[in-house]
């Protein structure tokens, strides 16, 4: 009897109980990870029983998980794999597939997210591995769609407080993110990767008026190289406006696809980043976005941002505004905050007719609710060309309409608060 091999198998057997205890794996209810073997009822099971118990779900190195339908997470949970890396050394454009190895989970069919977040409020974590789709490029769904229970057509509370680390997706399609996650708040995105579509979208869909954001995220990549309706990184606000996004150092390249790998290349309606009018207070620092930005005015058209008032770029953390108002229509300050407007017209008076310009305010957008705050006017007859600033306060939630005669108004800026979202023309 070799009583140290005994000794030795009885300490492997009493160091691998606390592992047991803390972690669950797919090959623990048959998954096989050699990517031929359809693995979906491993991977399921094993994230069934770490919602019941707490334990974590560990994905083994160097293994690809192959499955055929979306993976559910409705619970709280934390996954975390062997890591992954890219098969490609040209960054601009993957050269040949897969694009990923190393802990691998691999969608087979098509039109559907590899991964689906249902949570509300909660917290999922993941770290260390990647997400390829089989049939490339075409007829996907997402990478990670975190979308919580719908409430009347829109959305409660989403993915919170949680840690997505060192992600990556390859192989979507052009109108489908790496990372699609409605009403996130307080979470921490690091190092995610993708591959194919968009790389990032976050939606504030709110069904109770709520501003989600309040998110940072950590040196993103990817390069968007399918043509679709997705762009780089989207910013959305459906309902209400997305506050506090910061992200650091986010880079994508916007390329065609390399004959041959599938799909279609991106178009000119696909922008690095896209934001609604309506995001607040969102920050991009030292962006790269391979299209030679750095021009604050070029910021908007090559962004293509459908907003009225910049966010922060670069380390200044200034705000810049491309918002020029339109006679007569009815705005909104929608910053969350009362605020100092300041702006210039133009007044072009000509011999017959004086150049005016009015500003009115009201709660709501009935005209009997509607007061007169500032009138100016030159006399027909007077010199055009005269350039002359104004300025006026209105609450927060508040409508302001600026009506002129014979003048071209310049930009409008909230002096009092920074971020997108000044107003909306209507």
């Amino acid at each position: 009897m070799d009583l140290g091999k005994i000794a030795m198998a009885l300490a492997a057997e009493i160091a691998a109980k606390p592992l047991q205890q803390a972690f669950v794996s797919p090959e623990d209810f048959g998954a096989k990870g050699d990517g031929v073997h359809d693995d979906t009822s491993g991977l399921r099971q094993a994230i069934q029983v770490a919602e019941t118990t707490g334990k974590e779900v560990y994905l083994s190195p160097n293994k690809i998980y192959a499955f055929s339908d979306t993976l559910l997470i409705n619970k709280p949970l934390t996954i975390t794999g062997g890591g992954s890396w890219e098969t490609f050394d040209n960054t601009d454009r993957p050269s040949s597939k897969p694009f990923l190895k190393g802990t691998i989970l691999l969608m087979t069919a098509s039109g559907k997210d590899a991964i689906r977040i249902t949570v509300s409020a909660q917290s999922v974590n993941l770290k260390n591995f990647g997400i390829l789709f089989d049939k490339q490029f075409v007829d996907t769904g997402h990478g990670i769609n975190a979308i919580p229970p719908s409430v009347d057509d829109h959305y409660d509370h989403g993915l919170f407080s949680s840690v997505w680390e060192n992600i990556k997706v390859a192989g979507h399609d052009g109108n489908h993110y790496a990372f699609h996650i409605v009403n996130p708040l307080y979470d921490t995105f690091i190092n995610l990767r993708g591959y194919g579509g968009g790389i990032l979208c976050f939606d504030n869909d709110s069904a109770g008026g709520w501003h989600y954001g309040n998110t940072v995220v950590m040196h993103p990549y990817g390069i968007l190289m399918q043509g679709g309706s997705a762009d780089g990184y989207r910013l959305k606000s459906t309902t209400d406006k997305l506050n506090f996004v910061t992200m650091i150092r986010p880079q994508v390249n916007v390329e065609s696809m390399l004959p041959g790998l599938g799909g279609v290349s991106p178009t000119n309606a696909q922008h690095p980043v896209n934001g609604d009018w309506n995001t607040a207070q969102c920050t991009i620092i030292d962006g790269d976005f391979e299209s030679g930005i750095g021009i604050l005015d070029n910021w908007y058209g090559q962004m293509g941002w459908d907003v009225s008032e910049g966010g922060y770029l670069g380390f200044v953390r200034e705000p810049f505004t491309d918002y020029v108002p339109t006679s007569g229509n009815r705005n909104k300050n929608e910053m969350g905050k009362g605020g100092h407007m300041l702006g210039s017209v133009t007044l072009n008076p000509t011999s017959t007719e004086a150049a005016t310009l009015t500003i009115s305010v009201g709660p709501d957008t009935s005209p009997e609710n509607t007061t007169t705050i500032l009138d100016m006017s030159i006399p027909a007859g007077a010199p055009a060309g005269q350039v002359l600033p104004y300025s006026f306060y209105v609450r927060a939630g508040w409508y302001y309409t600026i009506t002129t005669t014979n003048a071209t108004l310049g930009k409008l800026r909230n002096t009092n608060q920074r971020g997108w979202g000044l107003s909306k023309s209507g």
